[in-house]
């Protein structure tokens, strides 16, 4: 009942979805990245799909270059594995 004949609908007994352009199995309509089949979620609405962010659930996180498990947007060293901070005492 969705308007979309079952031969066209990508979910023929889902009537709040008709197509998966990317072909993840994720309807456009549920999918945050309807063109890229890798993705399908952004927890933290950051704009960096779950598969892709090393922090999922942190907004203000995404990339830890360095893998030293500290964000690349608070680490003060991004690139030193070994150094993550710079405070003076």
């Amino acid at each position: 009942g969705d308007g979309v004949g079952d031969n066209a609908d990508a979910f023929p007994i889902d009537p709040s979805e008709t197509a998966d352009s990317d072909g993840d199995g994720v309807g456009d309509n549920t999918d945050v990245f309807p063109a890229d089949p890798s993705e399908t979620t952004d927890s933290d609405g950051d704009g960096v799909g779950d598969n892709s962010d090393v922090f999922p659930a942190d907004p203000t996180e995404s990339q830890d270059t360095d893998g030293d498990g500290t964000g690349d947007n608070i680490d003060a060293f991004p690139v030193d594995p070994s150094e993550t901070t710079d405070e003076h005492l």
